[in-house]
């Protein structure tokens, strides 16, 4: 986005707060109405009361749509909170995300804001659309198509969760051109304490009032924390961009605010450290040196070296701790299978890209497709543990190259802004995309629920941080 742009979008915003005639938003009231409905949504799935949770997001969609800034209040604080299994497989995360853009549309005619087609956000769209063409293919007969039509649900299920995260950047952006993203973003880094401070406490078997918070966690079995995470690397992503976010805040924040960031982003890289997720202490390590490196090239260098010394050094002592135990030989043995598991997947993603590089073999399908391309064959679905890999597979070079046009052009537009979150929200998309080399990230929304919202924010008009508002 240009600086033209940007001034040109502060003018609309300015010339909209002064136009009596506009009804207003992100009010106080309307946010407090969107933190009660979020306080009682997340009690009633604490205390697994399955039938007033319905009713609450039967109730929070209305809202959503009748005030959008309500329902994306609402949303910053449970996105990173389990969402019930009562309506699958149709999502709550999906449902009020859906509401709430439906708001935004509805809305259109009376908030009068000119709308631009962004190149970002056409390349965004057309990836969606992409992503929704390759469900066609799901329901052509087998014969035509190769695929089987059982393979839609789990393509479906995948697709509502990117869908979920597009509509949530794209609604964000909207509201923040009318209403600052301030108390929003401070909403989510809310849900965020809530969610490691959830994980912390069953990692130590210290849940406080487990009646109403024990609906809240994901009973994994692990020794490794993962809170409301059905995965300990999912969350190790989550708190490490969340962890990196904050320490980008506190880089530039008033000293008033450090007294309470601080200690956040503490929490935050301890939740990172007992997910013992190795692709979630790359990610954090990788955003901190950008984050560093911002600043002082020379820094970045020298944290680089001393942390690459530290890890070879402690890596013996990780995989103990992670393990929960000495390892023995055979442990070792198991661990050096497990990573020739992933090698075989990745062989298994070149080898379907190689077969269809055009359009890959359908969005959502590599766990399902990929059994076929693993010598020794298995019949179990394998996941890529790899964003890009997945790209490529799934949707060739066609996907790829509209990924990378997002990427560099969200990129390009972060460098060139001046608003507060700049330097935070670069280093936190490095640490998201270092950690998807390691996850299938983008299509689990939990994990990348918050990335969506800063980005919207860090694009945010300067207009929308007014003088009392921003931190820098």
């Amino acid at each position: 986005m240009t600086s033209a742009t940007w001034a040109s979008t502060s003018s609309t915003i300015d010339t909209a707060a002064r136009s009596t005639s506009r009804p207003s938003v992100g009010t106080s009231g309307q946010i407090g109405l969107g933190i009660v409905l979020a306080v009682l949504y997340l009690l009633a799935i604490g205390a697994q009361q399955s039938q007033i949770a319905i009713g609450l997001i039967a109730v929070s969609a209305g809202v959503a749509v009748v005030w959008p800034a309500a329902g994306l209040a609402l949303f910053a604080l449970v996105m990173p909170l389990r969402e019930t299994e009562i309506l699958v497989p149709v999502r709550f995360n999906a449902i009020l995300s859906s509401a709430i853009a439906l708001g935004c549309i509805v809305h259109l005619p009376i908030y009068r804001i000119r709308i631009r087609a962004h190149p970002g956000v056409v390349l965004l769209l057309g990836y969606l659309g992409l992503s929704a063409l390759s469900l066609a293919a799901l329901i052509v007969p087998p014969s035509l198509s190769g695929h089987a039509p059982t393979w839609a649900p789990s393509a479906l299920n995948t697709l509502l969760h990117l869908t979920t995260g597009v509509s949530l950047f794209l609604s964000a952006s909207y509201l923040f051109r009318l209403m600052s993203p301030r108390t929003i973003v401070a909403l989510a880094l809310v849900g965020t304490t809530i969610a490691a401070l959830l994980a912390l406490s069953d990692s130590l078997n210290v849940l406080p009032f487990p009646e109403l918070t024990l609906g809240l966690l994901e009973k994994t079995g692990r020794l490794r924390a993962s809170g409301a995470f059905s995965d300990p690397n999912f969350f190790g992503l989550y708190m490490a961009t969340a962890a990196v976010f904050v320490s980008g805040i506190v880089a530039v924040a008033r000293w008033r605010s450090k007294l309470l960031l601080i200690p956040l982003a503490i929490l935050l890289f301890a939740c990172v450290a007992v997910s013992y997720s190795r692709g979630a202490y790359i990610a954090s390590a990788a955003g901190v040196v950008v984050l560093v490196g911002l600043r002082s090239k020379m820094a970045a260098v020298i944290l680089v070296l001393g942390g690459a010394i530290l890890a070879l050094t402690l890596y013996p002592a990780f995989l103990e701790a992670r393990q929960g135990a000495s390892l023995s030989s055979a442990d070792r043995y198991a661990l050096l299978l497990g990573e020739d598991t992933r090698a075989k997947v990745a062989a298994a993603g070149l080898a379907m890209f190689a077969a269809f590089p055009v359009f890959g073999v359908g969005f959502g399908l590599f766990q399902i497709v990929s059994p076929a391309y693993i010598p020794g064959g298995t019949t179990d679905s394998t996941y890529s543990h790899n964003q890009f890999l997945n790209v490529l597979a799934e949707q060739g070079v066609v996907g790829a190259i509209i990924v990378a046009g997002i990427v560099l052009i969200l990129l390009f537009t972060l460098v060139r802004s001046n608003g507060p979150l700049r330097l935070a929200a670069i280093a936190m998309g490095a640490t998201f995309l270092v950690g998807s080399v390691f996850l299938h990230s983008l299509t689990i929304f939990q994990s990348c629920s918050l990335l969506w919202l800063v980005m919207a924010a860090a694009l945010a008009p300067v207009g929308a941080w007014s003088s009392s508002v921003a931190e820098a």
